[in-house]
């Protein structure tokens, strides 16, 4: 499916599932030849489009695609048209043609309901299957936790081919919630966004922190977000700076929303009732029919204060990587505690705080050993970021000729920290 933002969007994500297909959402905004690399390993045959996208759909080669379905009126004449690559583009009078009625196809637990591509360390992108089973339960447990009512709104800013989408798209609609589907204008520009929300107004709002910082950096967004009533956050490491900035912004509920595309969307979530909760920012506690483990290397419980990777059991855990089974086989390992099932490696490291709740700390790849000792370089980001006046922090390791030490840049208010600049060692 590679289709901008609109109503379409929505319509062809109900039509493939309908159908009893499986989706592989194509983000328009892409490079062109991230998205035929995507239509190739997916082996995708048939496409969901429009008219703007048939130049650059009618450039790709060697990829398995053999038609596409247009849905647009516009700039259709009803003619065939065969490309080089052999792709056929159907034109909307003639999908007018099929019939609406029922296909009654049966869906079932195990079958495949998308296929989201993820970037690795690697840098080439690897497609994560997902069951209907996996997005049923994630549905059921959000709909229990969160603050999602059939008079809410929702606001949707988030792109198709990021697996956060599901909490814009299905979720509400599966309760009864309107979508409040914001335009790629809309979504890139804070003064156009403010000017939807103030003639639509939502209730609740899904975003990254960067997100939230632009938004939060212009004097018209920053007032639309003030009447929300619940904002989920999540996608990147949430800063506690951030939690304050927001806590004199708005009223809305704040959630802090943690989980990988494997473990289908989110994993859990931190209700933060009270600002800073410690200083320590909380990725909360399991959705529904999922469990959480911090491991050692052997797949050993680590003591609660102890850090571990981050592994999770439970319903949420994807089928795997397509076409990918040894990469599978590595992340998707046997389920130490329940016999039968599978546990997910995160690969992100975590410890249990003595109330119970889980703080995340970061990659592995991000611990680093300097001098004998073990560092974690996001455990040392976090606790720069408790600095009054500092907004963000990242901390790397320099590699001199003598020896190996960490270093730290950060974005500050100037005036506040320089008066605290002897304060710290």
């Amino acid at each position: 499916m590679l289709l901008s933002r609109s109503p379409w969007l929505i319509a062809g994500l109900l039509g493939i599932m309908k159908a009893g297909a499986a989706y592989v959402p194509l983000d328009p905004a892409l490079p062109t030849g991230r998205i035929e690399g995507m239509v190739r390993d997916a082996g995708i045959r048939i496409l969901l489009s429009e008219e703007a996208q048939r130049e650059t759909v009618a450039g790709w080669v060697e990829t398995p695609l053999r038609q596409v379905l247009c849905l647009e009126e516009q700039g259709s004449d009803g003619q065939q048209e065969e490309q080089a690559s052999q792709v056929r583009f159907a034109s909307v009078e003639e999908l007018k043609a099929y019939s609406s009625a029922s296909t009654k196809v049966e869906t079932r637990a195990e079958g495949s309901a998308y296929v989201i591509y993820t970037s690795g360390t690697t840098g080439t992108p690897k497609g994560v299957v997902v069951e209907h089973r996996n997005v049923v339960n994630f549905m059921t447990g959000m709909v229990e936790a969160l603050p999602f009512a059939p008079s809410a709104t929702m606001l949707s800013v988030t792109t198709v081919s990021f697996d956060i989408f599901v909490t814009e798209s299905w979720v509400p609609l599966s309760c009864g919630m309107q979508v409040l589907l914001a335009s790629e204008a809309e979504q890139q520009d804070p003064a156009q966004l403010a000017a939807l929300l103030m003639k639509h107004p939502a209730q609740v709002m899904q975003t990254t922190p960067s997100r939230l910082v632009m938004l939060l950096e212009d004097a018209r967004s920053a007032a639309a977000l003030r009447p929300m009533q619940a904002l989920l956050i999540g996608g990147e490491p949430f800063p506690v700076t951030l939690e304050r900035q927001l806590r004199v912004q708005t009223e809305a509920e704040l959630y802090n929303m943690y989980g990988p595309t494997e473990t289908t969307v989110w994993s859990t979530f931190a209700h933060l009732r009270e600002a800073g909760e410690g200083g320590k920012m909380s990725i909360g506690r399991p959705l529904s029919n999922t469990q959480v483990y911090v491991l050692n290397e052997a797949l050993q419980v680590q003591p609660i204060g102890a850090v571990g990777e981050l592994c999770i059991g439970g319903a949420g855990v994807a089928r795997g990587y397509w076409a990918r089974e040894e990469l599978t086989n590595e992340r998707f390992v046997a389920h130490p505690f329940a016999p039968g099932e599978r546990m997910y490696r995160t690969g992100d490291l975590a410890r249990w705080l003595p109330d119970g709740r889980l703080e995340h700390l970061g990659r592995m790849d991000h611990q680093v050993k300097i001098r004998g000792y073990r560092i974690e370089l996001g455990e040392v980001e976090a606790h720069l970021l408790q600095i009054e006046g500092v907004k963000e922090a990242v901390v790397t390791v320099i590699a001199g000729w003598e020896r190996r030490r960490c270093a730290a840049s950060w974005q500050r208010d100037f005036p506040r920290i320089c008066s605290q600049r002897t304060s710290y060692p």
